[in-house]
């Protein structure tokens, strides 16, 4: 019900192009907003007039120090990729001359080396999600190049 969702009561996308406590509170919001109603939040993010910059906010908060930072940013981008419209937003930030967008895919591959194993997953499901994308072989080409950076999860051979 879309009552119970917290954009419903307070407009909080706007916090998130803000690296300080405001974004990660609205970080906590958006998280528990998509497991309430999934569809009307993603909706509503990408029907917001300011969804791009909120966009780009969540793309910085990709490089935070904080694992819990980070994987809310990831699992949010990812869960806004699984929709057609969403892929196609946050393809576009990719492929942008801004400089963050050079950012994305390193962010999420250094996260797949936290100790935090539900930040790695949802990196890895992000990027499985953009992956996905429908016609985007380039995405598909920067994530093997960025993975095939070795990181501690990786198994060694065996002699």
């Amino acid at each position: 019900m879309k009552n119970s969702c917290n954009w419903s009561k307070e407009d909080y996308f706007p916090a998130l192009i803000h690296a300080d406590k405001r974004s990660h509170q609205a970080l906590e919001f958006f998280v528990d907003d998509l497991h309430a109603e999934k569809e009307a939040t993603i909706t509503t993010f990408l029907s917001h007039s300011g969804a791009e910059d909120f966009l780009w906010g969540l793309a910085k908060l990709l490089g935070s120090e904080s694992s819990r930072v980070a994987g809310n940013a990831a699992y949010i981008i990812g869960t806004l990729a699984e929709s057609e419209l969403g892929c196609y937003r946050i393809l576009g930030l990719s492929k942008s001359s801004h400089a963050e967008s050079k950012r994305i895919l390193p962010d999420l591959t250094n996260m797949l080396g936290f100790d935090d194993s539900e930040s790695v997953m949802n990196a890895a499901g992000t990027m499985g999600t953009l992956i996905k994308c429908p016609g985007d072989e380039l995405v598909f080409k920067d994530i093997k190049t960025h993975v095939s950076v070795p990181t501690k999860w990786q198994t060694t051979k065996s002699p």
